[in-house]
């Protein structure tokens, strides 16, 4: 966003169902976030609720929209609303979960990944930035490298201490090579778990066939209690996580605001375990436990 040009003071808007990280971003800017629902099948951005906030708002000066779970945002319908000017409107894609999805589809001015443990690939920590136009990166290296123009002593601007460590890039370039081999899994995991369970559970519309499915997600039936739910899995052995809490229900964003969309996907999903490690009889025996225990309930 620094390389964006938001600055204290700016209005950014993103979606309220989201990890903090995304959030906490505009803050350190001094920027205000400006929280949009989502849509109560893809679980992504709002497009409507995003077109009522731009004409609202005096000056946005970016969205940022997440990819969310197994779904990607559609960044040429975001185009489409034509509330956007690419001088002064810019669309960072909070894409820390759907690395392996955008190769063809980047029209965005800056889309971000993560290299987190418990993402598509790892790189430990760290990640990547993505910058949509012809220009030199020399303003993202140099905000990363304490200020500096790549190894220079030289100081230009006030920088942060951003940069990865090389064994981390190590370790996340020998991944690279497994890519395609991570997402055919997690594509087969996604499959059993649909064609087991749709008949019980709500799963999260897919957008598409050629997605990352970082972590199958769903609704339970609105009878049962996600926490109960979690602990009589747990018995099994079975690890579970709950959707995002809306971060209109944290202290640090607090506003006052209802989201229903959000808050009633909160309340009702759930996230099964999606790991590459599983094998496809690990799959299917938590799929049989988790109809023994939704009928049993």
């Amino acid at each position: 966003m620094i390389s964006a040009g938001v600055k204290a003071g700016d209005n950014v808007i993103l979606p309220v169902l989201t990890f903090a990280a995304t959030a906490n971003a505009i803050k350190y800017l001094g920027a205000n976030p400006i929280f949009c629902d989502v849509d109560k099948d893809e679980w992504l951005i709002d497009y409507k609720m995003l077109s009522e906030l731009m004409e609202y708002y005096y000056r946005v000066a970016a969205v940022l929209p997440v990819d969310l779970y197994a779904n990607i945002v559609d960044i040429d319908k975001i185009h489409s609303l034509e509330l956007i000017q690419c001088d002064e409107t810019k669309i960072i894609v909070d894409a820390a979960e759907s690395f392996g999805n955008r190769i063809n589809n980047i029209n965005a001015d800056y889309i971000c990944y993560s290299f987190n443990g418990n993402k598509i690939i790892t790189a430990g920590a760290g990640g990547l930035i993505i910058k949509n136009d012809n220009s030199s990166n020399c303003d993202l290296n140099c905000i990363s490298k304490q200020g500096r123009f790549y190894d220079g002593d030289f100081s230009i601007d006030v920088g942060y201490n951003y940069q990865m460590p090389g064994l981390n890039a190590a370790l996340g370039l020998s991944q690279f090579a497994k890519i395609d081999n991570f997402l055919d899994r997690k594509r087969q995991i996604t499959s059993i778990y649909h064609n087991e369970l749709s008949n019980i559970l709500c799963f999260q519309k897919l957008l598409s066939h050629k997605l990352s499915f970082w972590l199958v997600s769903a609704l339970l039936p609105d009878k049962y209690d996600v926490v109960k739910f979690q602990r009589k899995l747990a018995e099994y052995h079975i690890p579970t996580r709950r959707i995002f809490r809306p971060l209109n229900q944290s202290k640090p964003f607090a506003d006052g605001k209802s989201y229903p969309i959000a808050e009633y996907i909160y309340d009702n999903g759930i996230c099964l375990p999606s790991s590459t490690v599983c094998s496809n009889d690990d799959i299917y025996k938590i799929c049989e436990i988790i109809r023994k225990v939704l009928c049993d309930a």
